[in-house]
């Protein structure tokens, strides 16, 4: 920079500086000066309301009739006359009366500045006289605004409350600010003068150090240019201040473009902090210089290594100016020393994979090992298969989650998994994933494609989707034995995990010696179960002179043992299997069983839970009693309680022979289980069977004996009976004949006159009857009849006796036989809302048979009787006639439910039919007659 330059630009600050201070100055003079205006108007106006109001109080008392217009007048006359008087204070401060009239503001006394006679009206809501406005509404205070001219006011305002009347006092702004901007502007003016005679006193002081600076400048200059390395100046915001010829040739770039650049432009992206780390403690005062090694980028694009000796410049006030930094090209020793460590890294690497194989290895047997020698120990399957997956888990040469679980395949459900074992499942997933079919899911894929699915995330493959799934990955190894799925091994890892070699062949090795441990202790279970029931039915066998109930007794010990139950029971069916007899039960379940004896009969359709194995005829398992089903009844006052039951029933040439309960096993009944109770149970079936049998026939041997001592005695004491019974029988029929022939007489003489005089009105002899009068005379005509022939029936009950019954055969219309058989249960129907209905076929509704008319017409009353006497209120009773068949045979017919049947006629070869059906609400009685042409 030029002499000149600095100079003006010394002149300019500190002009600068002097307005700045003057201008401060000023402002905080000018502040306090304000606000003591703005007191002294508020003293000023508040003073003047309280004169006023109290000279209107005054005036109110005093001079209330001295002035037409009252003691407002009186009072206002006053104030106008005083204020003629003032001038007001300083140049434009005056005091404004006013009063609200409408939504006007009308002043009082004149104004200062114009309108002097007359003020003008101004609106309310006008904009101007603003602290009048406030005033006028019962505000109190100071404020800058407009007045009624318009023009900006510091003014007071105070209502005056006596004469709803406001007050303003107010001095224009203009005259306020004056006298400080002309003590403004006359400092401003002595500054300017102060600073051209400094600066030209500092011009004269400043030359010969300026001189020597300049000098020492060009000696740094050729220094810094002839240096043997790269040497910069670097701003503290690390733009390159300052570059040597040698740094801009080992960076590639020149003078001029290095020096517009930041030394992060040409660092290294992965070497960024180090630049920024160096100059952030410098500045912090941690240290003051650095050597470091940093990869700078050369304009071509390739990397250049460089070594870097830096220090913080400082002021003689330890101000920070600047960093100077000496540079070197080490990129050739540092592609030897990478050579060098690539080389070192493999040698580690190698050494260190063959470590990591060497440890697996030792982990996988060492886990092989610890299954081998558990799987020896008496305990479960599912112990074992507990410790297999805490152990598999617990490896940490592999990524694996602490949750995982196996499943098993049972033999009754070859294609579906169930869950055995599993380690930090919550409970919704332990229920979601407690079956899983084959294909299902990641585990069902797994044993249904037998080789191992892997997973990296919830992918769509994840049928099964739990409450609180988190994100995770899979593998799910499919546990083998001779190509046949008996399990899956599933493990959880984190999301993202890649798939492992290594892992894959751990996993399959410990699924394919779970498989040879899980063979041999199913194995081992069914050689366990086997013993014990073969000793039990060794027992049971050896029992040769024991009675049934003792051997029904100890084989409900037995089950207990074999199951490891609490309570059970054994009972017999009946041949249809709607009866059980309860034989043995254990006593301790309630009071009452221990003092009942005799076997109990209980009705499979009204059992509880206990009969669904009946009523479904297959094994029942229940491992929650508490939870809610269909066919729970409860249990009886003092039964103990139950938490699982296992109900067996036992099948002989498909019929159910006899049913087994237990209950109460402390873990959950498995279809193990049930095959060990059905297997026991069946084989001892042909002991009870033959106990039960020899029994029954020394039971019969010993009764038939008995009655064979019997028999003469009966034989002769039943003659003797018979003989009194024939003479008996002989009067009582004589004495039934008497009867008949006097109720004949009495009953048919009251029937013929009712009969005639009901024909006398249904032919309206003695005048016309409407239609419901003539529909009851043929009604009571109609039954009349029927009642004779009710009593002549009787009589033939006789004529039947002896042998002397004859048909009297007639044409019979079908049609006109259903209808007025119907009339007779009409009345009864109606009574109990039964509907009626007759249904004829259309080729029946004109033909005629030959019959007895009056005993065909008794038999269907007595069918409608039957049918309308058995109808709940509400049903309906139907009667059908059709024809059936034009052949000359025999025929049956089965429609629906119902079963139908019509007789041969030997003179023609239709066959026909009626029906009597009742309907009831909710069932169906139906009553068949047939009869032919």
């Amino acid at each position: 920079m030029s002499e000149s330059k600095r100079v003006s630009l010394l002149i300019l600050i500190m002009a600068t500086i002097c307005m700045v201070v003057v201008g401060i100055t000023i402002a905080m003079l000018y502040r306090p000066a304000f606000q003591a205006q703005g007191a002294r108007l508020m003293e000023l106006a508040q003073s003047q309301a309280r004169l006023i109001e109290a000279i209107a109080r005054f005036d109110a008392v005093y001079c209330k009739e001295d002035n037409p217009s009252g003691s407002v007048g009186a009072t206002l006359t006053q104030i106008i006359d005083s204020h003629k008087q003032y001038k007001g204070f300083g140049e434009t401060g005056e005091f404004v009366l006013a009063r609200r009239e409408g939504n006007h503001i009308v002043f009082l006394i004149s104004h200062r500045h114009y309108d002097f006679d007359t003020p003008e009206r101004i609106p309310f809501d006008a904009g101007r006289a603003v602290p009048m406005h406030r005033a006028l509404s019962g505000e109190s205070g100071n404020m800058v605004g407009l007045d009624y001219r318009g023009e900006t006011v510091l003014a007071a305002y105070e209502p005056v409350a006596e004469l709803n009347l406001g007050i303003v006092a107010k001095i224009d702004l203009d005259e306020i600010r004056a006298p400080f901007v002309r003590a403004g502007l006359t400092a401003l003016a002595l500054a300017i003068l102060i600073v051209l005679a400094g600066a030209r006193l500092f011009i004269r002081i400043s030359d010969p150090m300026i001189k020597r600076l300049q000098e020492s400048e060009e000696r740094f200059r050729q220094a810094f240019e002839n240096a043997n390395t790269g040497m910069t100046l670097v701003g503290l915001d690390g733009r390159h201040l300052k570059a040597n010829n040698l740094l801009c040739k080992m960076l590639g770039y020149s003078r001029e473009e290095l020096e517009g650049m930041t030394i992060q432009d040409t660092t290294h992206p992965d070497d960024l902090n180090i630049n920024s780390d160096f100059m952030r403690r410098a500045l912090d005062g941690e240290i003051s210089s650095a050597r470091f090694e940093i990869r700078r980028l050369h304009k071509e694009g390739h990397v250049v290594w460089i070594d870097v000796a830096s220090s913080l410049i400082c002021d003689s006030r330890g101000t920070p100016l600047y960093f100077i930094s000496q540079v070197q090209d080490i990129t050739e020793r540092r592609h030897v020393e990478e050579a060098l460590r690539k080389h070192r890294d493999h040698l580690e690497e190698m050494v260190k994979e063959r470590t990591t194989e060497l440890e697996r290895n030792y982990e996988t047997q060492a886990v092989l090992t610890s299954l081998l020698h558990f799987s020896l120990e008496k305990i479960s399957l599912d112990e074992f298969l507990d410790h297999a997956l805490d152990l598999i888990l617990s490896t940490h040469m592999f990524t694996f989650e602490t949750k995982g679980s196996i499943f098993l395949v049972e033999e009754d459900e070859p294609d579906v998994l169930v869950l055995r074992v599993q380690k930090n499942f919550s409970d919704s997933q332990i229920k979601d994933c407690a079956r899983v079919p084959f294909g299902k899911c990641i585990c069902g894929r797994a044993a249904l494609n037998q080789k191992i699915e892997f997973v990296d995330s919830i992918d769509d493959y994840h049928d099964i989707l739990y409450e609180g799934m988190s994100p995770h990955g899979h593998y799910c190894i499919p546990i083998m034995a001779a190509d046949k799925v008996l399990g899956v091994l599933n493990l959880y890892i984190k999301e993202g995990s890649h798939r492992d070699q290594k892992e894959e062949e751990f996993l399959g090795t410990a699924a394919d010696t779970l498989a040879g441990i899980i063979v041999r202790k199913q194995m081992e279970k069914e050689q366990t179960l086997l013993r014990q029931r073969l000793e039990a039915l060794w027992e049971i066998a050896r029992m040769v002179d024991a009675d049934y109930q003792i051997l029904c007794d100890h084989i409900q010990v037995k089950v207990i043992a074999l199951t490891q139950s609490g309570y059970a029971f054994l009972g017999f069916l009946n041949e249809d299997e709607s009866v059980m007899k309860l034989w043995s039960w254990s006593k301790v379940v309630m009071e009452e069983c221990r003092i009942q004896d005799e076997p109990i009969e209980y009705s499979i359709a009204g059992a509880g839970l206990w009969g669904d194995a009946v009523r479904k005829r297959g094994t029942l398992i229940i491992n929650d009693y508490q939870a809610e089903h269909p066919s729970k009844k409860g249990l009886p006052q003092g039964h103990v309680p139950l938490t699982r039951i296992l109900v067996v029933p036992i099948f002989s040439h498909d019929r159910i022979v006899s049913l087994v309960a237990v209950a109460n096993k402390p873990s959950d009944y498995t279809k193990e289980d049930a095959e060990q109770v059905n297997a026991f149970v069946t084989s001892v079936q042909a002991i009870l069977e033959k106990r039960k049998t020899e029994e029954e026939l020394n039971r019969f041997y010993n009764e038939i004996k008995e009655l064979n001592l019997k028999l003469d005695e009966k034989v002769k004491e039943r003659t003797k009976k018979l003989e009194t019974a024939v003479l008996v029988a002989e009067t009582a029929n004589r004495a039934k004949s008497d009867f008949l022939a006097g109720m004949s007489h009495e009953l048919r003489t009251p029937l013929n006159a009712i009969i005639g005089f009901s024909e006398v009105l249904r032919d309206q002899y003695f005048g016309r009857l409407n239609e419901k009068q003539a529909e009851y005379a043929t009604d009571i005509l109609e039954s009349g009849k029927h009642l004779l022939s009710l009593i002549s029936d009787i009589l033939d009950l006789s004529k039947i006796e002896a042998g002397k019954l004859e048909l009297e055969l007639s044409q019979v219309n079908i049609k006109n036989l259903l209808e007025s058989s119907m009339i007779m249960i009409k009345e009864k129907a109606m009574k109990h809302g039964i509907g009626l209905d007759v249904l004829i076929s259309e080729e029946l509704s004109d033909l005629e048979i030959t019959a007895d008319e009056l005993k065909l017409k008794q038999i269907l009353v007595n069918l409608l009787s039957n049918a309308a006497k058995f109808t709940f209120d509400g049903g309906a009773v139907e009667v059908e006639a059709k024809l059936i068949s034009e052949s000359g045979k025999q025929i049956s017919k089965l429609e629906g439910e119902e079963k139908q049947s019509a007789i041969r006629n030997p003179k023609s070869k239709s066959v026909y039919w009626i029906r009597v059906s009742a309907f009831l609400p909710r069932t169906r009685n139906i009553f068949l007659t047939n009869f032919t042409r």
